[in-house]
């Protein structure tokens, strides 16, 4: 497959340092940029009361001291516990999305992934919308999803938002009509010529994760994606 010219390929930080810092905190946002990413990677979930967190996950028992569920909890409740990392003692807040997009506003590439329960509730969708619209930044946010509602309903709240659709199999690619996304996010080891070419058949552009050696870099890199989500730092140098 004959590749083109070569366009910039951001290097989004998979969820922030993770080394010394909690993932998905201030912190952790904070020492992916120093260490020379262009873009963030974090995921965001519903408190009991609607207020938007980042974090990967649910349960509170993988990322915080807490326990139970964010959709358990209210905000007041979710803000006395605190974000922890198995290498460090430092206490980290769980940063709420509308701080995050205000600490780091001037970061050009902010790729938001939504965390869903259950595919028709896209409440968290038109909570994320609406803060990214209330904002303004539209022109510097990216939200994704596995969840192709989710992504159709952000549209429909404000079409300048620019979405992209995960895929972890090809399979989900029959979804693509519904989600209406403007890029595709593929898993790493599903990327292939095939998909490649399905992509810009249709205009979309692909974000690929999570992209964590050099080798799988340098083969990706070929196929003038637009972007590669990693956790490694490394990786970043790959790509100039």
């Amino acid at each position: 497959m004959k590749t083109e010219t070569k366009q910039s390929i951001v290097c989004y930080s998979h969820r922030g340092d993770k080394t010394y810092y909690p993932e998905n905190t201030d912190s952790a946002y904070n020492k992916a940029i120093l260490d020379g990413f262009a873009g963030l990677e974090l995921d965001v979930v519903a408190s009991k009361d609607g207020t938007i967190f980042c974090s990967h996950n649910h349960d509170l028992e993988r990322e915080t001291n807490g326990f139970g569920y964010f959709f358990e909890k209210t905000a007041f409740e979710i803000e006395t516990y605190h974000a922890v990392n198995p290498v460090s003692t430092r206490a980290e807040r769980i940063p709420k999305l509308e701080d995050i997009l205000e600490r780091y506003s001037e970061v050009p590439n902010l790729n938001i992934e939504i965390k869903f329960r259950k595919i028709f509730d896209v409440s968290i969708a038109i909570k994320v919308a609406r803060i990214i619209t209330k904002h303004k930044m539209e022109k510097n946010i990216l939200v994704s999803s596995f969840n192709p509602i989710v992504l159709r309903i952000v549209k429909v709240i404000n079409s300048k938002i620019k979405t992209g659709y995960l895929i972890e199999s090809l399979r989900a690619i029959l979804f693509l009509s519904l989600a209406r996304p403007n890029y595709i996010h593929p898993r790493a080891d599903i990327l292939c010529e095939g998909l490649i070419a399905y992509a810009k058949k249709r205009r979309k552009k692909l974000n690929v994760w999570t992209v964590n050696t050099r080798p799988a870099a340098n083969h990706i890199i070929k196929y003038n994606v637009a972007g590669i989500i990693t956790d490694k730092k490394e990786i970043c140098a790959t790509l100039t």
